[in-house]
């Protein structure tokens, strides 16, 4: 739009030399943009959780926790991340929680909320190349080797407290099980299904585990306090499941087709 600098008291002058194209340009704007400001708000999803990306057992928490919410007609997006981005979002409230999580990070994180009932559980191992004279019979043990873990994966967060500074923290599992494929470190602190997937995507023969698990542990679903009314329906539909034998059979369907893909 063009002015032209009049003196003040020619109010008239000023009106006529105002552009008219212009006024009609703003009519034709606004005629195309009222269908977009009538249109009603929709969304991909009800609610947007976070989990922590490169993780078999997290993808396969993801699938399961979309069918929970599914059955209570509740569409959910799973978005993976960086462990230490998705407890930042989740307990942000920039997320509407997270996936799963172990039964402490609720301890930890007075703005989520844990659901009581657990849907998943896994079990920490240590893996290590073929071969080399490794003895694992206590998370103590540990210590006299060099360990690597996945910075922000609470599970091996609370071993790896235990073994003071010889300790290196890696991105993913296939960094980890290459690093120990080529010898840089001893032990690799991950769950035991996250690490057989990753060995046998990377097509590795010489990577072996020990044979029990260092710990066992529950994994819960976690929502930021502003989803609170969500807590109850979540938590009865995974008690049914369970109960009818659905949860288990999900699970199962779900992680032996994610490891088969």
């Amino acid at each position: 739009m063009i002015i032209y600098f009049l003196p003040l008291n020619s109010t008239q002058h000023l009106r006529t030399h105002i552009k008219r194209p212009c006024t009609r340009v703003i009519t034709y704007f606004l005629l195309c943009l009222t269908p977009f400001l009538l249109a009603p708000m929709t969304s991909a999803s009800d609610y947007e959780f976070a989990s922590i990306e490169n993780l078999i057992e997290q993808r396969v928490g993801a699938e399961v926790l979309r069918k929970i919410y599914k059955n209570l007609d509740i569409d959910i997006t799973v978005t993976p991340m960086k462990a230490e981005r998705a407890e930042l979002e989740a307990t942000a409230g920039l997320k509407d929680g997270e996936a799963l999580r172990i039964f402490n990070y609720g301890n930890e994180h007075p703005s989520v909320i844990r659901v009581p009932t657990s849907y998943y559980q896994l079990n920490t191992m240590a893996f290590f190349k073929a071969g080399n004279s490794v003895s694992i019979k206590s998370i103590s043990d540990l210590k006299r080797y060099r360990v690597a873990y996945i910075k922000g994966v609470k599970h091996t967060d609370a071993i790896i407290e235990q073994l003071g500074n010889k300790v290196r923290d890696v991105d993913n599992t296939t960094e980890m099980m290459r690093l120990i494929n080529n010898g840089r470190i001893d032990i690799g602190i991950i769950s035991r299904a996250d690490g057989l997937n990753t060995i046998k995507e990377l097509g590795l023969t010489t990577i072996d585990s020990i044979k029990q698990p260092l710990s066992t542990l529950n994994l819960y679903h976690y929502l930021h306090i502003s989803n609170t009314d969500l807590v109850e329906p979540v938590n009865n539909m995974i008690v049914n499941m369970k109960d009818s034998g659905t949860l288990q059979k999900l699970i199962e369907e779900t992680r032996n087709r994610l490891i088969n893909q």
